[in-house]
């Protein structure tokens, strides 16, 4: 049965958007359904123009857990009145509330690139591949940038001022995740993939209880607004909002700057004929090729580490501790890691990379596999070489800190080559 309330508008008094520019600051994966490509994480591109997108619902998914966590940590949610439900909206049985931000599709900018990287599980007690869990995706590579279109509705509210107040803090603590560089978007963002950064923000906004403001906005478009804006990167002073400095996340971070004593090479196919049928890892970054470690690789080798520590302490309890901190699947029981960790740029290596030959050896009769000869060309670095490991666990508890603590192995500095 309908009721009043069904026609009733939403009597908004005032309309305030919210542009800027969106940089890619570590490799994304926004995935998409597999098709004929013969990738299996294919990215998510608009069907008509073929260019990468993030979809308005994506965005307003991961500017409302920003909010929350910033509010009341990562695993609580504050309640039906809580802040994050009144900007986003909410669906309780039959009750529900709209959003009063509205976040829009945005397209990729033309000169962005993109790479094709492989994974491969592994097994902890053998370190070796598991069967049939090799698959390839598609990055969106660090440079590319889109469009980033908000509108924020202030309802007409007679005796509610704390409202206008409210949407207005909650969409500058969501939104300041883009200014802080702790956003992340698509899959694999606790693996460093798909960090959002935002260039200079720029605020028009409209009242719509005057005639020029109900003008504008008749004739409001994006690209060629019809009133000056107001540019700035303080995103809670453009927006008028008080109290954003709330923090109740609890997170333990750990930083090393370490070095590589040895060569080494995580494997990626070179896609070209003639070349070796492996190379270390390379990313464009800033438009030129450079060595990476991926934040997949290095959370396999923590992981790995972390569980042989973990064996030696406490063997009972050391698969547990390793699957609550670094996440499971297990059949129909999964958990989200808990630890993030950062991509790492490699700093400081031998411009020229020798071709070395490899064969596969039977161990059982010490001789060479038919056609298993290859060549791959591994990663030497410097003796100034050096990368930054950067750790960051969520609720975190005092023996996982110790754990990752355990880790750090300070010896003195090798020979220079």
């Amino acid at each position: 049965m309908q009721t009043k309330n069904h026609f009733d508008g939403r009597a908004i008094s005032k309309r305030i958007y919210i542009s800027g520019t969106i940089v890619v600051q570590s490799p994304a994966i926004l995935t998409a359904e597999p098709g004929d490509s013969g990738i299996d994480l294919p990215l998510f591109k608009h069907p008509e123009v073929g260019r990468p997108m993030i979809t308005g619902t994506a965005m307003a998914g991961i500017l409302r857990h920003y909010l929350r966590s910033r509010l009341h940590g990562f695993y609580e949610d504050g309640g039906p009145e809580a802040l994050q439900k009144l900007v986003f909206g909410k669906q309780e049985r039959d009750e529900g509330q709209d959003s009063w931000l509205i976040t829009y599709d945005a397209l990729a900018d033309e000169g962005y690139d993109t790479e094709i990287r492989d994974s491969v599980g592994i097994d902890d007690e053998t370190a070796t591949a598991v069967a049939g869990a090799k698959f390839n995706y598609e990055i969106l590579l660090p440079g590319a940038t889109f469009p980033f279109r908000a509108e924020l509705l202030i309802p007409h509210t007679e005796g509610e001022d704390d409202k206008e107040t409210n949407l207005r803090q909650g969409t500058a603590i969501a939104l300041q995740g883009l200014e802080k560089n702790e956003l992340y978007i698509g899959a694999k963002t606790n693996r460093g993939f798909g960090k959002l950064s935002v260039k200079e923000w720029q605020v028009y906004e409209l009242d719509l209880t005057t005639l020029q403001g109900l003008l504008d906005w008749l004739d409001w478009q994006w690209d060629t607004p019809p009133c000056a804006g107001q540019p700035g990167n303080d995103i809670a002073k453009l927006l008028k909002a008080s109290q954003t400095d709330i923090e109740n996340r609890n997170v333990a971070t750990l930083k090393a700057t370490v070095r590589i004593k040895d060569s080494m090479i995580i494997r990626s196919a070179s896609g070209e004929i003639g070349q070796p049928d492996a190379v270390h890892l390379q990313s464009k970054y800033q438009g030129q090729d450079t060595p990476v470690i991926s934040g997949t690789s290095l959370a396999g080798a923590i992981r790995h580490r972390c569980l042989q520590i973990a064996n030696t302490k406490n063997p009972q309890k050391a698969s547990q501790l390793v699957n609550r901190l670094f996440g499971y699947a297990e059949k129909q029981n999964a958990q989200a890691s808990r630890l993030t960790v950062e991509e790492i740029l490699i700093e400081g290596y031998q411009d020229q990379w020798p071709v070395q030959n490899r064969i596969k050896i039977d161990r059982f009769t010490g001789g060479a596999y038919h056609n298993a000869l290859f060549d791959e060309t591994p990663l030497f670095p410097t003796h100034d070489n050096r990368l930054t490991i950067d750790l960051t666990v969520k609720e975190p508890t005092k023996a996982e800190i110790g754990l990752l603590l355990s880790l750090i192995h300070i010896s003195e500095p090798t020979r220079p080559y």
